[in-house]
């Protein structure tokens, strides 16, 4: 999982790599696929795939992404700071999206800007979740009525912070 932008259109169809874009919706990246995998010239996007390397067609255009999309790429390397205004801003790393703290990041990447700050919630990092994956448990019967499942399934014996499954139902824990 890698964040990309490119200075042209491009089209990632028959690469094997998925493109989405991200939304920040109750303290949890959203990420919403790009179906059409025809990604704008100079817009951030989330690339996700098998390592190694591939070939994308170039275009002249692309139709816009999703407009509540989050992510801002940079054609040029640049520091990005956590807030300014009453943006914040998160680079991904390790698989989540960290507050920046001044950090450089190389020109074709994208960071998160958004309204969130994860500050006021207490803590340091966003989580992600796939549109529609967060939803492939329908319910969840239990005798206790009070068993907790992450989002694979899993039972949790004592949750953390994070997006749970409990009595069916999806839970933050802040």
């Amino acid at each position: 999982m890698e964040t990309y932008c490119c200075a042209t259109a491009f089209d990632l169809s028959g690469t094997g790599l998925k493109a989405y874009t991200a939304k920040v919706v109750d303290g949890v990246v959203v990420l919403s696929p790009v179906e059409s995998g025809k990604i704008p010239a100079e817009r951030g996007v989330i690339l996700m795939g098998e390592p190694g390397s591939y070939q994308a067609k170039a275009l002249e255009s692309a139709d816009k992404l999703d407009e509540n999309n989050e992510l801002y790429g940079r054609k040029t390397e640049g520091k990005v700071s956590y807030s300014y205004d009453e943006w914040f801003c998160y680079i991904l790393q390790d698989g989540v999206f960290k507050k920046a703290t001044g950090d450089k990041i190389k020109g074709g990447k994208a960071y998160l800007r958004t309204k969130y700050d994860v500050t006021a919630a207490g803590a340091r990092e966003l989580k992600m979740v796939i549109e529609g994956e967060a939803t492939g448990i329908k319910a969840v019967e239990t005798a206790d009525g009070q068993t907790v499942y992450d989002l694979l399934g899993r039972k949790v014996a004592a949750p953390t912070k994070g997006l749970y499954i409990v009595n069916g139902k999806k839970m933050i824990v802040k």
